[in-house]
């Protein structure tokens, strides 16, 4: 069934049908079957309704509409908004500022060459931004969000949901649900949100929020800020010069590389600044210090005699330390000053050995 240059209206009946809009701003509707419902150009509405349909909006601003089977959606140029109803269905933005819906079903979201904007709705969907400033909102159910390049918005929802920034600098938003959050390039900012959630900077200046619950965070590349918030918290800083707050409870802090900062926050932390001259505070609680021969010298600006411990890592034994001033000595390097503290009063006890 093919369409005039006006404004058309289309049924089709049961049976696998095509349908051919045409010029004009047209309005096509499958019904039963599997039907093949083309708009051509003009701002053209299309209703897939029951069976396995394949609906291209072609030219202009046209709407969509999936129906209850497993529906295949292709924008076409313009800016379209995609609706793919129930069963698992497949949107294909393509050119322009598009809105894509999956609704039910585990549906596979694609924007394409713009600025997007993807709402994955129930089931275990995928959502791929493409190019463009993408926003992408998994919602309910196990969601895979993967911005590609631009400047993107994801948004995981109510589950166990796996964000990819991609290019750009991406905002990363877990929500609900043991998350796993990975920035990859640009300077990103990620936020885990309720539940166990992983935090995975990249190759950048990144910002990681832990949130609530027991959440790992890695900076990767670049001089990241990590903070742990609420939950027993790993922070990570890999390479760079890095911030590490640990938040609310008992968190383990490592450096890595470069001359980090750290600090524990409330709780009965575990500090270890790894290479480079680190500055270490364990805040309230009683906290532990690694050192270790080999990674630069570390200031430890709050270390409480008899309450903290320093953990001597590597084979070196108290006995092998020489005590100056604020220092603490090993083979002609100072592993550590301690700040406000007389390092000639520390005993063994103060002192533990891995």
């Amino acid at each position: 069934m093919t369409g005039s240059t006006f404004d058309d209206h289309l049924q089709a009946k049961a049976g696998n049908d095509t349908l051919n809009g045409g010029a004009g701003n047209d309005t096509l509707n499958g019904g039963a079957g599997n039907d093949t419902l083309n708009g051509g150009e003009g701002n053209d509405i299309l209703n897939g309704s029951n069976g396995k349909d394949t609906l291209n909006g072609g030219a202009g601003n046209d709407t969509l509409v999936g129906g209850n089977s497993k529906d295949t959606l292709n924008g076409g140029a313009g800016n379209d908004t995609l609706n793919g109803g129930e069963g698992n269905d497949i949107l294909n933005g393509s050119d322009g500022k598009d809105t894509l819906n999956g609704g039910a079903g585990n549906d596979t979201l694609n924007g394409g060459n713009s600025k997007d904007t993807l709402n994955g709705g129930a089931g275990n969907d995928t959502l791929d931004g493409g190019e463009g400033n993408d926003i992408l909102n998994g919602s309910n159910g196990k969601d895979t969000l993967n911005g590609g390049a631009g400047n993107d918005t994801l948004v995981g929802g109510n589950s166990k949901d796996t964000l990819n920034g991609g290019a750009g600098n991406d905002t990363l938003n877990g929500g609900e649900g043991n998350d796993i959050l990975n920035g990859s390039d640009g300077k990103d900012t990620l936020n885990g949100g309720a539940g166990n959630d992983t935090l995975n900077g990249g190759n950048s200046k990144d910002t990681l929020n832990g949130g609530a619950g027991n959440d790992t965070l890695n900076g990767g590349e670049g001089n990241d800020i990590l903070n742990g918030s609420n939950g027993k918290d790993t922070l990570n800083g890999g390479a760079g010069s890095d911030t590490l707050v640990g938040g609310n409870s008992k968190d383990t802090l490592d450096g890595g590389e470069g001359s980090d900062t750290l600090n524990g926050g409330e709780g009965n932390d575990e500090l270890r600044g790894g290479l480079g001259n680190d500055l270490l505070t364990g805040g309230h609680g009683v906290d532990t210090f690694f050192l270790a021969f080999g990674e630069g010298t570390d200031t430890i600006t709050d270390f409480g005699e008899a309450q903290d411990e320093i953990v001597l890592v590597g084979g070196i034994t108290f006995n092998d330390l020489y005590f100056s001033g604020n220092d603490i000595i090993f083979n002609n390097q100072i592993l550590a000053t301690l700040t406000g503290v007389n390092t000639n009063t520390l005993s063994a006890s103060d002192f533990s050995v891995i």
